[in-house]
């Protein structure tokens, strides 16, 4: 049995599954400590594709909530709600309390073993559980992910919403941005735009950056006309001005390319 360090690596085709399912928060934190458990168990292989029930598992409702919450729950409410949820997807081939609801056990599907064979030898995100517990919406987790996904990227970027609506989401939105910031201590530039045809179609773009990025500051202080760019990191966030702002204080930001020749 492998060693326990409290993270997962999940596919990212899997991930964006569950994103996309439908599922409440505390239901997909759930899920994902029960991927950790059939990790740690070495319930992933090749044969349980054809055959799931040669990886079907269990554990106790506690440890599961002690990993990823509801950590104050004293009731089996979310495990309950965790199988109704998880009926209406296609990743499970049976999920159910026993034992006067103190054990949930479950069998996922081939699908689901399909997907997280992906990881071999497609993208994956590795997510540390902890983390994942801290979260507190559905937002916080999805820019948990996007932050872990490209987190190893030399100049790594991710995508905001691009919405009508953008002035009413826009507080939850940095609320979350914030709090994951300060959760993996990265630096985010945030920077809002308008759409070049539609006035009130708004477009976020996320700029990462920590100690191992090499974002060259020539292209990280390159931004849109007009564009609003806001600095979140541990400390807190801030309106500024990329024109005059000095990028060269930023984590991970180096002067530019070695010359050639």
């Amino acid at each position: 049995m492998p060693a326990d360090n409290g993270k997962i690596q999940i596919a990212q085709v899997l991930i964006d599954h569950l994103m996309n399912a439908g599922l409440s928060l505390a239901s997909l934190k759930l899920i994902i400590a029960m991927l950790h458990h059939q990790d740690v168990q070495e319930l992933w292989f090749r044969d349980a594709i054809e055959t799931p029930s040669i990886a079907r598992t269990w554990l106790e409702g506690t440890r599961l909530r002690t990993v990823v919450g509801p950590y104050r729950e004293n009731s089996a409410a979310s495990l309950h709600r965790l199988v109704a949820e998880a009926k209406t997807t296609d990743l499970f081939d049976d999920i159910r309390l026993i034992e006067r609801n103190r054990i949930l056990a479950w069998q996922f599907s081939g699908l689901a073993q399909r997907l997280m064979a992906a990881r071999i030898y497609d993208y994956y995100t590795l997510l540390d559980l902890a983390e994942v517990g801290d979260c507190r919406s559905l937002d916080d987790l999805n820019y948990l992910i996007v932050i872990r996904h490209v987190f190893k990227g030399k100049a790594p970027k991710f995508y905001g919403p691009s919405s009508m609506k953008w002035s009413r989401l826009r507080g939850k939105h940095m609320a979350s941005l914030s709090r994951i910031a300060k959760m993996t201590g990265v630096t985010l530039l945030v920077i809002e735009t308008r759409d070049k045809r539609d006035y009130n179609l708004h477009h976020v773009e996320c700029r990462a950056c920590h100690a191992q990025t090499t974002w060259w500051i020539s292209a990280i202080r390159k931004y849109p006309a007009g564009a609003k760019v806001t600095l979140i990191d541990a400390s807190g966030r801030q309106t500024i001005d990329p024109k005059s702002f000095d990028f060269s204080h930023l984590p991970g930001v180096v002067p530019g390319p070695p010359p050639r020749g």
